[in-house]
């Protein structure tokens, strides 16, 4: 940053080797290049990893004019706070009221994407609050377009195949 204009020939090209994705969509963005979706498209059905799947699709959104809507965005961060120790009864408010929006929100794409994020979130700490959290809405969520959703990463994932297939039959054998 910043971004130059003159150089979407080189953003694009980052893209579409899933190189430095987060600052090429940004880019794409900035500048609203609706020309870069079909190469978003690409990325996810073919993500390197999962963080450039989740980038992609928060780009594609954005530049279809479907951004992620803020209260989604909202619920991810405030069940961040499940790492928390002893959270006072505002926090556990919060992050019930999250987690039920994110449970019943009829944007699947963003809820599962939310979910996922939740499950693949790392720290030096103890993450595993955050991560359960993620799964356990994966599984309370629409069954069968969670499991398309999933089967839909995992198909095309270069990187960190295991995990989805790990996550999958965790949702798939929910009760």
């Amino acid at each position: 940053e910043p971004f130059r204009k003159e150089a979407k020939h080189a953003y694009f090209d980052m893209l579409k080797r899933q190189s430095r994705v987060n600052h090429a969509t940004k880019a794409c963005i900035e500048f609203g290049w609706r020309d870069s979706l079909p190469i978003l498209q690409e990325v996810i059905a073919r993500p390197r990893n999962f963080r450039c799947f989740q980038t992609a699709i928060k780009a594609r959104r954005t530049l279809e004019g479907n951004p992620i809507s803020q209260e989604i965005l909202d619920s991810e961060n405030a069940l961040l706070s499940t790492m928390r120790t002893n959270p006072d009864a505002e926090t556990k408010r919060k992050i019930e009221s999250a987690r039920q929006l994110l449970i019943h929100s009829s944007d699947s794409e963003a809820a599962n994407l939310a979910a996922l994020s939740l499950a693949y979130f790392m720290t030096k700490g103890n993450s595993t609050p955050v991560n359960e959290v993620g799964i356990e809405i994966l599984q309370l969520r629409p069954r069968q377009s969670t499991i398309r959703f999933l089967k839909s990463l995992m198909g095309g994932v270069q990187n960190g195949r295991p995990k989805i297939e790990a996550m999958l039959l965790e949702i798939e054998n929910a009760i």
